[in-house]
């Protein structure tokens, strides 16, 4: 729901130009984008948690609001970013000669190690339960790249549901047991969902 790039509403009776990460909607439409079993309670509740984390801002008129993401751009840092420099290769020379686009093996791998989706020392300082370090990093270096993404979005909600870090696992427990999969449940025992929470 939230803009990629800058794009006019009426927010207010007035024209808006929303930034990226901001987008302007209904209580009703966030519900209704959330699925099946999502009242405009369940929406007012999580709207309200994600302000006290400070997840994102939400500015409301008797018509619709104004939500704004924090820290919005950190996470579209992905797929797109790892792959402009290798369009803009191909784009620069289109005729360039197929071995000149084969690489080898052993090359690819390198530069992906060296361009992580998420890196362990931000996986460090999300996770924020700073316990053996040196054998937390080698168990985090043997996860693939697609775990690596579900982890980054796991942790927000996984703090959100465990604010107070001394119950949460330590991070060497967290990455062996796969805890990025478990359900989360917050304070009230209300099962938070994964993809309703990005979608809003």
């Amino acid at each position: 729901m939230a803009n990629h790039a800058d794009n006019e509403w009426e927010f207010k009776g007035e024209r808006y130009v929303c930034k990226p990460g901001q987008f302007i909607t209904s209580l009703e439409r966030i519900a209704e984008k959330s699925g099946k079993g999502i009242s405009i309670q369940n929406v007012r509740t999580a709207l309200k948690r994600f302000e006290k984390y400070e997840f994102l801002t939400n500015k409301s008129t008797s018509q619709n609001r104004l939500i704004t993401i924090c820290n919005w751009g950190v996470y579209q840092v992905g797929k797109n970013e790892l792959n402009k420099g290798a369009n803009k290769r191909l784009t620069n020379d289109p005729h360039t000669a197929n071995n000149q686009l084969t690489t080898n093996k052993n090359d690819k791998n390198n530069k992906n190690e060296n361009k992580s989706i998420y890196d362990f020392d931000s996986f460090w300082n999300d996770y924020d339960k700073k316990v053996d370090k040196k054998k937390v990093e080698h168990i985090w270096n043997k996860i693939s790249e697609s775990n690596k993404g579900k982890i980054k979005k796991h942790i927000p909600l996984y703090k959100m549901s465990q604010p107070n870090k001394q119950y949460r696992k330590n991070p060497q427990t967290y990455l062996n047991n796969e805890s990025w999969n478990d359900e989360i449940f917050d304070s009230d025992n209300d099962k938070l969902n994964k993809n309703n929470v990005y979608d809003c």
